[in-house]
């Protein structure tokens, strides 16, 4: 007798992940009660299960929902802002302008903006480093998309706190208050230009040990990493939960010390100037220790939130300095964009890959343009072509959020609402 459930997606292609370096034909994937609970021939499925919806997706492939380690989201909002006023792309307009209006309606409006956005591009995790941190979850939660909230740690004065103290007990506070939600992480973040003192970093340390919270460290070009990275190991911050963002080298020394200590590196490569020699370090260290995940980092007026786009600039790279298989490095960069970022997160048990009792956390791409290539062309051509990638439907822990590229949630006409709301406010 067929057992009834939430879901079935049945689809042309899905790409699992896990098992490595696999692509699947006319699969199926039951869904109940948030997670899959079955993958398989789409016969074999409809002969088990008899779902209360059905999705059928015939010219799709299914993914893993991707996850954007490091999106700083309220950038889209400030870069909207900045434009219209014909700001030039110096260094630090963008800053100016945040630090003159970031407040906690800002954050809350910035966010949903920029989680529209998010969605559209396939992701259905992100994480994100801002202060006013309760408006970022307020609108993760109104649109149920995974998180990890980055409790910005510094000695600057701003409009949220004065000094280290500050911030610290009120991400604690934050962090007490969540910390039941099932779709929320937390870190503590510091930024390489904000870097606190050394007693403090202990202390943070001693913070992140206790309640077993990953430290997130951003870096910017020109950064003196081996110093950086030296003073995190002496104060006892350096472990397999540390998440480094944005490195622009990695030198042999380097790499010994992520290796011992299992840290994972957030890969920026639209907002980071890479030596030619990092990305031979980066594919030998991805394929023996998975710990290079995908972070667009969106710092600048240029950059994107498309993951797509941060494996396809990787891709040409490796293949102009290192001329790999072209189907396994594929498969290896959308292991980046998955279950490597659900690695950085502490959440590979629960996302990054389409398996039995994981939460189903689920995109689909549409493939009119490319239906006539074979099964293992799939994953090459979906990175490396240059036709748009259709993104058509997307669901977290199997709710839809996104159905034939029309965000449920957010419709169009709220992100327009805001958007105009600020620009008005701006004159």
């Amino acid at each position: 007798m067929k057992s009834q459930i939430d879901l079935i997606i049945h689809s042309k292609f899905v790409i699992p992940v896990i098992p490595k370096n696999m692509v699947l034909q006319d699969y199926s994937l039951a869904i109940d009660k948030g997670r899959i609970v079955a993958i398989g021939p789409t016969k074999e499925i409809q002969s088990n299960w008899y779902p209360k919806e059905e999705e059928f997706l015939q010219n799709h492939l299914l993914l893993p929902g991707f996850i954007n380690c490091d999106a700083q989201i309220t950038q889209n909002l400030l870069k909207i802002l900045q434009i219209n006023e014909s700001v030039a792309p110096e260094h630090g307009s963008i800053k100016t302008i945040q630090d003159s209006i970031l407040d906690e309606n800002f954050v809350f409006d910035a966010c949903v903006v920029g989680i529209h956005e998010l969605v559209r591009k396939g992701i259905t995790c992100f994480g994100h480093n801002v202060i006013f941190p309760e408006a970022m979850i307020s609108a993760a939660k109104s649109i149920g998309i995974k998180l990890q909230v980055g409790l910005v740690l510094q000695n600057k004065k701003s409009n949220y706190a004065k000094e280290f103290g500050d911030y610290l007990r009120l991400g604690l506070s934050i962090r007490d208050k969540y910390k039941d939600l099932s779709t929320l992480k937390f870190a503590f973040s510091i930024d390489q230009n904000d870097l606190v003192k050394s007693e403090q970093l202990s202390i943070t340390a001693k913070y992140a040990n206790e309640l077993e919270m990953p430290i997130n460290i951003v870096f910017h070009n020109n950064a003196d990493v081996k110093f950086i990275v030296d003073s995190l190991e002496s104060a006892g911050v350096l472990n397999e939960q540390t998440q480094l963002s944005g490195i622009e080298s990695i030198t042999d020394d380097l790499c010994c010390t992520l290796k011992r200590y299992n840290c994972k590196v957030l890969h920026t490569p639209l907002t980071t100037r890479y030596p030619d020699e990092y990305f031979k370090t980066l594919f030998q260290l991805e394929g023996n220790n998975p710990n290079f995940s995908f972070a667009t980092a969106n710092t600048n007026k240029f950059s994107t939130l498309d993951v797509f786009e941060l494996m396809k600039v990787t891709g040409i790279l490796a293949r102009i300095n290192l001329s790999p298989d072209s189907d396994l490095l594929a498969h290896q960069l959308i292991r980046m964009a998955t279950i490597n970022g659900a690695r950085a997160f502490g959440w590979e048990s629960q996302i990054g890959s389409l398996e039995q009792g994981k939460d189903a956390d689920i995109i689909a791409i549409n493939l009119d343009q490319m239906l006539g290539l074979s099964l293992d062309q799939q994953p090459e051509r979906i990175i490396f072509s240059e036709i748009e990638k259709k993104i058509s439907h997307s669901w977290s822990k199997g709710e839809n959020l996104m159905r034939d590229q029309s965000v449920n949630r957010i419709p169009i006409s709220t992100v327009n609402t805001i958007v105009e709301r600020w620009l008005n406010n701006k004159e």
